[in-house]
């Protein structure tokens, strides 16, 4: 039950799990890697990712917030009843899996495209 900020992390990897009822904030995620498992009733705002790798698994009952995610792409698996906001994601990518109950929207996606594979 509490927040996590970061800022700045270049040419690194992050790992979480079990982010419980939390808040993430990510700012300029430059070239790296992150991943996460079992966010449960959080939020996760992401600034910024710069030719990274975003991976998600069990995002459950929150919401996912991407603001300018160029030449990046995002993975996520099993994001019951909740819903992702991408703006700006130049020529990227989302490959969403079970996403039951939830939508995507997507703003300013050049060249980038979608896939949705239901359970």
């Amino acid at each position: 039950m509490g927040a996590l900020r970061l800022q700045v992390v270049t040419m690194g990897t992050l790992r979480l799990q079990a982010v419980t009822m939390g808040t993430l904030r990510l700012q300029a995620v430059t070239m790296g890697t992150l991943r996460l498992q079992a966010v449960t009733m959080g939020t996760l705002r992401l600034q910024a990712v710069t030719m990274g790798t975003l991976r998600l698994q069990a995002v459950t009952l929150g919401t996912f917030t991407l603001a300018g995610g160029d030449y990046g792409y995002i993975t996520l698996a099993g994001g019951d009843y909740g819903y992702i906001t991408l703006a700006g994601g130049d020529y990227g990518y989302i490959t969403l899996a079970g996403s039951d109950y939830g939508y995507i929207t997507l703003a300013g996606g050049d060249y980038g495209y979608i896939y949705a594979c239901r359970r």
